[in-house]
């Protein structure tokens, strides 16, 4: 399956969770690729992850402990995954190549998205 089709899914499980979870999430994901952004190693961004420690304010952000934020992003992440893959299993290709009239080779396919079950 396309990257880009897996970021559907992954934007459809985001858009079905509580709304204070995916706040959160959405949240660090963002300030992590900010970060992520402004550097040009991998080690330039553990760097500047210990010293400007932007996890343990957004933890304060929301009212949490670092643990409790860590622990939380790992939960999350993992049920996202989890949805997503199941999302991914679920897809379906409908050949619409007929349909479409199409007689050159290219082929049309209909991409049936499941919603997800959280």
């Amino acid at each position: 399956m396309s990257h880009y089709l897996r970021n559907i899914l992954k934007k459809n499980v985001l858009l079905q969770m509580n709304p204070d979870k995916r706040e959160l999430y959405t949240y660090v994901i963002q300030m992590e690729d900010e970060l992520a952004e402004t550097v040009s190693t991998p080690d330039d961004f553990i760097r500047l992850i210990s010293s400007d420690q932007p996890h343990r304010k957004a933890a304060r952000r929301f009212g949490m402990t670092l643990f409790e934020l860590l622990q939380t992003m790992k939960d999350l992440e993992r049920d996202i995954h989890r949805h997503t893959l199941e999302m991914e299993a679920a897809v379906r290709w409908i050949d619409y190549t007929e349909k479409m009239g199409r007689e050159d080779g290219f082929r049309c396919f209909l991409v049936d998205i499941p919603s997800p079950r959280l």
